[in-house]
């Protein structure tokens, strides 16, 4: 755990669309309020606005998941054929971010 008198929070936004960067946005803030000092993790259309948002913070671009979809929609066989490449992101993502944590000391 980190001594400085500030908590270290990491804050992940998925990048599908802006909807969970905006939801998030008044979150981040509230944790800057409260003494906290944050990082942001994400990517695309959504680390952009929040970059534009919040400049204060601090900022780790993600790697993206880059799911595709059929121009029918989501279909269950499309994104079943995606499952493998989706886990092995989110091992590999899980190992970097344990990573991230304990380099910088995140205590949440």
């Amino acid at each position: 755990m980190n001594i400085s008198k500030s908590p270290k929070v990491f804050f992940a936004v998925l990048n599908m669309g802006l909807g969970h960067a905006t939801r998030s946005l008044p979150i981040i803030r509230e944790l800057f309020a409260r003494g906290c000092e944050v990082t942001v993790g994400s990517s695309g259309r959504a680390l952009i606005f929040l970059r534009q948002e919040i400049p204060f913070a601090g900022f780790v671009e993600l790697p993206d998941y880059r799911l595709s979809y059929s121009r029918r929609g989501v279909t269950l066989p499309g994104l079943l054929v995606q499952v493998p490449r989706m886990l092995k992101m989110i091992r590999r993502e899980h190992r970097l971010m344990a990573e991230f944590v304990r380099q910088q000391q995140i205590d949440l």
